[in-house]
């Protein structure tokens, strides 16, 4: 099976998410059977991953173009079987999708979100939760 991995939170220091990430990525066995590609950002140390995995590093550092341009290019190119993605998958997808939704917090804290990106994860979030062929959920509500 030939995966694509987006791991474009790698290196962000954004918190739980990137460690949730990185630690499954660390974790990880990929079968021998298996092409495992994952997609950074460029500038992004990611000497913990060079021998488990084949680096590709995105050319734009724009996260639509990203999510909905270049990640479909990527499945193609690298004639994909699985993409895994966090949150978002892209609106044409050339292979199946797999997505992670570490949380669903907008719905119920929507004052710590510009209204632009509330209205993003509105939108997209569902529509990943339902067009992905699987959806892993990471998510703790006390």
């Amino acid at each position: 099976m030939i995966i694509g991995i987006d791991g474009h939170m790698l290196g962000d220091h954004s918190g739980g998410n990137e460690s949730f990430y990185y630690n499954v990525l660390k974790c990880m066995n990929v079968n021998e059977n298996d092409i495992v590609y994952l997609f950074v950002k460029d500038g992004v140390d990611i000497a913990d991953f060079e021998n488990k995995f084949t680096i590709v590093r995105f050319k734009s550092t724009n996260a639509l173009i990203r999510n909905f341009i270049e990640l479909p290019l990527l499945c193609k190119k690298y004639d994909l079987d699985l993409l895994h993605t966090q949150y978002f998958i892209p609106l044409h997808r050339p292979c199946d999708v797999v997505c992670t939704i570490h949380d669903i917090c907008f719905e119920h804290y929507k004052n710590i979100f510009t209204k632009k990106e509330y209205i993003r994860q509105k939108l997209l979030i569902p529509y990943a939760a339902k067009k992905s062929k699987l959806v892993f959920i990471k998510s703790l509500l006390i």
